[in-house]
């Protein structure tokens, strides 16, 4: 029960949180071990099919590969703590030491990593049991296969995170630590304590080329998946850019979701213009199938916010005839927010899809001219509202809405089951005032709680929604 290879600072700063157990405390004790397994195993796999594989060639194969990955980590890990350290005064913080080790009370990954490890050499101790091996590459192949088999039982049997949810801390940690390097690398004052190697690692590790190719958190599109708010998932799109800690204070980012085919057009990538096309093979066809896409999907969009916005002032009436400040008025505000977000979220969006209207009409208006003119002021169309009967609330199936809302308890949900396990697991431990323990359990608990409350409003929310879509499916028009 220990924890290995614990980083410098852990904890002390936003650059390295300290996961909960039973999440490894370094990635790379995982990581290393699976990477150089799998492709050994898939290299090991085509020279069968091809029958070029010999005794051995499995561990042969995961031993120089682990050898490869070994040699590159100490330079890695010293130059990222030494930019680490170089954050860290720049933000006031004196980092307590890494640890080889620490103990803990609960079984975790690094574990499960080391029993396989050793076993794995364990095993190695034979040589009768391994034909065609011999010397180092025995014993470094099988602890590394050991290790790797070890990290993925520990990923299965003790982590009980959803994947979602782990996917997003990961890169929720990968976009901190870029926006600390790149607030480190405008700063020639705060350079000034990295050393010449120092100043090369920062290179590295804020270059294009490696947060683009090397990255294996970046999705490839220039757009990261962000952390978990009231909308759901946020986190900035290309062009939007990341708001440095200091700025959080003057300025507020919104996010609006949509999904990939929802904006998937000609020359698009997530929702924004690529400008890989030309004048002269540009299709107007396909233009004008995205066209008549938009102007779909604004009108239902218009609709939906209309029957949003009216359910939300029925709620706000009923909550502002509540006189007494209790639970149950506390939930309702809950709810409230809810349908507040989801009400600005729709009419966001109908203004994101008015705006590639009035551009899917400047590139049609632009095929055949030279110069590729076009409108040159920005014409944005209003959307006329159908006419709407006395009853249309009756008849209307908020299926958008419900499913923005169904989004949203879901993700609610697990991230309450994460809540209410750490909350579990801690239930007897009652930190010193003024530990380094105390204000992260503390936090963990009034998160829980308050979750709680968002999860039963966003449920009401969500049964109303879906009672109403049975209603109008069932509508006979008396």
């Amino acid at each position: 029960m220990v924890r290995l290879f614990v980083p410098e600072g852990e904890g002390q700063h936003s650059l390295e949180p300290r996961y909960p157990d039973p999440l490894p405390a370094n990635r790379n004790l995982v990581f290393i071990p699976l990477v150089s397994t799998t492709v050994a195993v898939a290299t090991t796999a085509v020279l069968a099919l091809i029958g070029k594989s010999r005794p051995g060639t499995l561990l042969k194969t995961t031993a120089y590969l682990s050898a490869a990955q070994l040699s590159l980590v100490p330079c890695e890990s010293y130059g990222q703590r030494e930019v680490n350290r170089a954050v860290f005064k720049l933000d006031n913080v004196a980092p307590k030491p890494g640890k080889w080790w620490e103990r803990t009370k609960h079984w975790t990954v690094d574990d499960t990593v080391a029993c396989g490890g050793v076993l794995g050499t364990l095993l190695s101790l034979s040589p009768h049991m391994l034909p065609g091996m011999s010397g180092w590459r025995r014993f470094l192949g099988m602890a590394t296969m050991g290790c790797a088999i070890g990290g993925v039982y520990g990923e299965l049997t003790l982590v009980h995170l959803p994947d979602n949810i782990r996917i997003e801390m990961d890169k929720a940690r990968a976009r901190n630590r870029k926006v600390q390097y790149e607030r480190l690398k405008q700063d020639e004052r705060a350079q000034e304590s990295l050393s010449r190697f120092g100043r090369i690692a920062l290179t590295f590790f804020t270059s294009s080329f490696i947060k683009r190719n090397l990255n294996p958190l970046s999705n490839g599109s220039g757009s990261e998946m962000g952390i978990m708010g009231p909308g759901g998932l946020q986190g900035p799109g290309p062009g939007h850019g990341s708001l440095f800690q200091q700025e959080k204070d003057q300025y507020t980012l919104m996010h609006i979701e949509f999904s990939r085919e929802e904006l998937n057009g000609p020359d698009l990538e997530d929702g924004y213009r690529e400008y890989r096309d030309s004048l002269e093979n540009r299709d107007a066809g396909a233009l004008q199938n995205w066209l008549e896409r938009l102007h779909k999907a604004r009108k239902a969009t218009a609709t939906e916010a209309q029957y949003v916005w009216q359910h939300l002032v029925k709620k706000e009436r009923e909550f502002y005839n509540l006189v007494d400040e209790d639970e149950e008025k506390d939930v309702l505000r809950r709810g409230l927010q809810l349908l507040n977000s989801v009400a600005s979220d729709f009419t966001s969006r109908d203004a994101i899809f008015a705006y590639h209207i009035a551009d899917a009409r400047k590139r049609l208006d632009q095929i055949g001219q030279k110069e590729g003119g076009g409108q040159d002021r920005l014409l944005i169309a209003q959307e006329l509202q159908p006419e709407l009967p006395a009853n249309w609330t009756d008849r209307h199936s908020p299926q958008l809405a419900a499913d923005h809302m169904r989004l949203n308890w879901t993700r609610q949900k697990q991230l309450l089951g994460v809540l209410d396990e750490a909350v579990a697991r801690h239930k007897d431990h009652q930190p010193e005032a003024g530990s380094p323990h105390e204000e992260p359990l503390r936090r963990i608990r009034e998160n829980a709680v308050y979750m709680k409350k968002n999860f039963e409003a966003t449920e009401r929310l969500l049964k109303e929604f879906e009672e109403q879509i049975r209603r109008a499916d069932g509508y006979d028009g008396k």
